[in-house]
């Protein structure tokens, strides 16, 4: 599901410069890391959450891991939609994750060593993520805030947290810089093989 995500935003941002085939195939090693990356959450989420909060029992575990995958997208892609036009174009940017007690903020910057750009903070990236996750994921409102918290928690304590359509950077006290990897990007595949 995140593939098709990526391919219908990067043909809504690029239109003429996409070519599908060039896409899917430069895919491949990301649809393996968002799979990997859903069935860490999912199984962190259903190991560490009351009941009210975890996913639906009666539901096969493939679609709670679809609509994991649609919450994960959704808010990838309300993050690029906060990228500045100036980055786009230069088909290079860093996004920032600072965590303060249980909040998460975003940021955008051209380079790690600049100030952020202007109106691209997002102050609640743990809302964006159960709003996501209400919208595109058709969670509760109790499962949405498990997820977001759970997403959270995995991105600030793993080592080399994975995130979609971004490559982990480094870790800085309560921050994470990601560099976005722009769409139809041929080395895409070899970045993330690099690095994950």
């Amino acid at each position: 599901m995140i593939v098709t995500a990526n391919l219908a935003l990067y043909w809504l941002f690029f239109g003429k410069k996409f070519e599908i085939k060039t896409e899917v195939k430069n895919m491949a090693k990301h649809e393996k890391l968002c799979s990997d990356l859903c069935d860490k959450l999912y199984d962190k989420w259903t190991n560490d959450y009351q009941s009210e909060a975890l996913p639906d029992k009666t539901e096969p575990k493939e679609h709670t891991l679809e609509r994991i995958s649609r919450t994960i997208a959704g808010t990838s892609i309300a993050l690029v939609s906060m990228l500045p036009l100036p980055l786009r174009r230069k088909r290079t940017a860093y996004l920032r994750m600072t965590r303060t007690g249980k909040e998460v903020s975003t940021e955008w910057y051209e380079s790690m060593f600049m100030r952020p750009y202007d109106d691209t903070r997002i102050e609640n990236f743990e809302c964006e993520v159960a709003i996501r996750g209400g919208e595109l994921g058709g969670l509760t409102q109790e499962q949405s805030e498990a997820l977001s918290e759970v997403l959270i928690d995995y991105l600030f304590t793993s080592k080399k947290p994975f995130f979609p359509t971004y490559l982990y950077i480094k870790k800085e006290d309560d921050s994470i810089w990601f560099e976005w990897l722009p769409p139809c990007e041929e080395t895409i595949e070899e970045k993330l093989t690099e690095n994950y």
